[in-house]
C-alpha cells in the first residue's frame, strides 16, 4: 500500500482533525490525525490515558509519518504558552 492510498484511507475511517503543527523547521504545513477508534495508553508525562498515535498528514493528503500524542499534555503546553506569550506582550 502506498503512502498516499494509507492517507486516503484514513479520512472515512474517524480520524479527527487536530490543530496544524509543522515543526519549526519544516515549511511544509502538516496536519495532525488521531483516530476516534484508537485505544489511548497511559502518557508517561501526566499519567493519564491521554496518548494516542497520531498520523502527520499534509495538506496534500499525503501521510509523512507518526507521532505519539498525549491530548492533555498537548492542551496544557499550548494553555502555558499563550500564558508566556501574555506575559512577555504585557
Amino acid at each position: 500500500m502506498t503512502i498516499a492510498a494509507a492517507a486516503s484511507e484514513m479520512r472515512p475511517n474517524g480520524l479527527a482533525e487536530r490543530d496544524p503543527t509543522p515543526p519549526k523547521e519544516s515549511p511544509m504545513p502538516i496536519r495532525v490525525l488521531i483516530s476516534h477508534e484508537s485505544t489511548a495508553i497511559p502518557c508517561e508525562k501526566c499519567g493519564y490515558r491521554t496518548l494516542h498515535v497520531a498520523h502527520l498528514v499534509t495538506l496534500e493528503g499525503q501521510c509523512i509519518g507518526r507521532k505519539l500524542v498525549c491530548t492533555l499534555c498537548r492542551e496544557n503546553e499550548s494553555q502555558e504558552q499563550e500564558v508566556l506569550e501574555k506575559l512577555s506582550a504585557g
